[in-house]
């Protein structure tokens, strides 16, 4: 169970970012749990998040919701490369802002959750924010980039880090931990759509690799774990976090699965 989740028998509409499969994988066990809390819980996502959400929470409704589409370059960069998108990327906040308005008049709903997706806000609903990222790293220009995340995180009316309060044995450390001034912060713990199980009688593996990210950064990865553990003697399972043709020739020693 996933500590201080308030919402019973609400409306509730749930959107994660497409920054990757990992948004859209820890909102699972936040579902699940909001659903067993008779909560109504509809999902705002891509048609790709939605494949693989809909596997997970069958009973969920889906609404169609646009994604950020966040560019990474094998030459470029991560900061450079994010900077030059940032003016559309603050359209696309500025549409999803009003694309709320528009749904909130069409639909009952009481309480928005939004994992990372900062223009889901709205004066006439609860708002909840999601960020394991409470201070960017940003490579320069940090000052600025960390004030322009708070002014948004401070538009919701609460911000769950899904991580552990003392900073000490976090997952996120210096990312989530720090001075947030007036933010109502709620540490809720990591989440993961894993449960825990009994270890097998023989160990069938040695390394598990999941992988999840915005491309080319995840198949460039992908590419090289896949070099870096060529021994055969080395049993690799490798879950890739993406439905997207497998360009990669896998060793023999590789298990393999999509998603």
């Amino acid at each position: 169970m996933i500590p201080g989740i308030p919402y019973f028998n609400k409306n509730i509409l749930l959107c994660p970012l497409d920054w990757g499969l990992g948004h859209a994988a820890r909102c699972v066990p936040l579902i699940k749990q909001l659903q067993a809390q008779n909560n109504r819980i509809v999902i705002g996502c891509t048609g790709w998040q939605k494949d693989f959400l809909r596997g997970e929470v069958p009973n969920a409704e889906f609404t169609e919701l646009f994604g950020y589409d966040v560019k990474y370059s094998e030459n470029i960069s991560l900061g450079l490369k994010i900077l030059s998108q940032f003016p559309r990327l603050s359209l696309l906040v500025r549409k999803e802002h009003a694309w709320l308005a528009g749904f909130l008049k069409k639909n009952k709903i009481d309480v928005v959750i939004s994992d990372n997706r900062f223009g889901l806000y709205n004066k006439t609903v609860e708002s909840v924010f999601i960020t394991h990222q409470l201070f960017v790293p940003a490579p320069f220009l940090k000052s600025t980039v960390n004030k322009i995340n708070f002014s948004f995180i401070k538009k919701h009316n609460a911000c769950w880090v899904p991580d552990y309060a003392p900073e000490k044995g976090s997952l996120s450390g210096k990312l989530s931990h720090g001075d947030t001034g007036s933010v109502h912060i709620k540490y809720i713990g990591p989440l993961s759509r894993f449960s825990a199980q009994k270890p097998a009688a023989k160990k069938r593996h040695d390394v598990l690799i999941l992988l999840s990210g915005v491309e080319p950064q995840r198949s460039v990865l992908e590419e090289k774990l896949s070099a870096s553990l060529a021994d055969p003697a080395i049993r690799v399972v490798l879950v890739r976090g993406t439905n997207k043709k497998i360009k990669t020739k896998f060793p023999v020693h590789f298990t393999v699965y999509d998603t």
